[in-house]
């Protein structure tokens, strides 16, 4: 679920992203924040189809963040896992994107000035297909809920937003961002289960092969700046003693992480784009996976 980390002077804490956030100070914003040097109207997130963009809409020459322009102010967020430096900033003032996944249904909260994700089977919503169903409402049936509709919750004035042809079967299993992930190897090198507290994917195939020599790499390496970087040489023979081809070339190994953001993405996993980090040494190229350590089994 995307979901962006706010930090000001006196607190921190996280909001999930609708489809087109607005955010700043004024009430009409989807997050707000009470802070004094924040504009009225100070950001706009937006989900283009494959990525996140903002662009600030006041106080542009105060506002600080990634992305190359892309026009009409507009950059794109292309955040990394773990990487606090893609953080948008105005004074003390910053926003993270944590979770860089495409948006889903999320409750828009009007007194909080946040938005939490809407789950089906809580607070009495219930998908039907591609239909968003109430039965928290006055009337005895359930409400069919429309994107932007404003409804009293447990007491407290909401909106809701839905992404564009957004349904129940799209929602990532998934997602490489969560913190909760866990990955549990089997007998197997050539299989593996990723797991969060409520959802889990099963992975086989080659390629399973070559995330477990990274997740070992990160997991048993001191925890420094070099934590899991493997060349393409270490990476092969590592691949081999798990049991890879042995008359395999070390290009073997971009194709198979290749294919292996390609899988993880065809099992509905968000994120996988951002799997890999690497560096270069010289002329030499290392890789490692882009998860927290202290979530991969040694």
């Amino acid at each position: 679920m995307a979901t962006v980390l706010i930090r000001t002077r006196s607190s921190t804490w996280t909001s999930e992203l609708p489809e087109v956030c607005l955010i700043g100070r004024h009430p009409a914003c989807m997050i707000r924040l009470d802070e004094p040097n924040v504009p009225a109207f100070w950001l706009e997130l937006r989900w283009t189809g494959d990525e996140w963009s903002w662009r600030a809409l006041s106080e542009q020459e105060s506002t600080r963040g990634p992305g190359a322009p892309t026009g009409a102010g507009w950059r794109i967020w292309r955040a990394r896992l773990g990487d606090r430096r893609q953080a948008i900033r105005i004074d003390a003032v910053s926003l993270r994107i944590t979770d860089p996944s495409p948006p889903e249904p999320v409750i828009e909260w009007s007194h909080r000035g946040t938005c939490e994700a809407i789950v089906s089977g809580q607070r009495g919503f219930q998908w039907e297909g591609s239909e968003l169903w109430w039965s928290g409402a006055v009337t005895d049936s359930p409400v069919r809920i429309a994107n932007g509709a404003q409804q009293t919750i447990e007491g407290e004035r909401a909106r809701i937003w839905l992404p564009d042809d957004w349904s129940e079967t799209l929602r990532p299993t998934v997602s490489l961002t969560d913190h909760r992930l866990g990955l549990d190897y089997d007998d197997e090198p050539t299989r593996m289960t990723l797991t969060t507290s409520d959802r889990s994917v099963l992975l086989t195939g080659e390629e399973v092969r070559l995330l477990r020599v990274y997740a070992e790499a990160r997991a048993t390496d001191p925890r420094d700046a070099n934590c899991g970087y493997r060349t393409t040489r270490e990476a092969l023979s590592a691949w081999i003693a798990l049991g890879g081809n042995p008359d395999s070339p070390p290009e073997r190994l971009a194709w198979l992480r290749n294919r292996l953001r390609s899988m993880l993405a065809e099992s509905g996993i968000s994120g996988a784009e951002a799997l890999f980090e690497r560096r270069r040494q010289g002329r030499v190229w290392s890789h490692r996976i882009a998860l927290d350590p202290d979530n991969l089994p040694e």
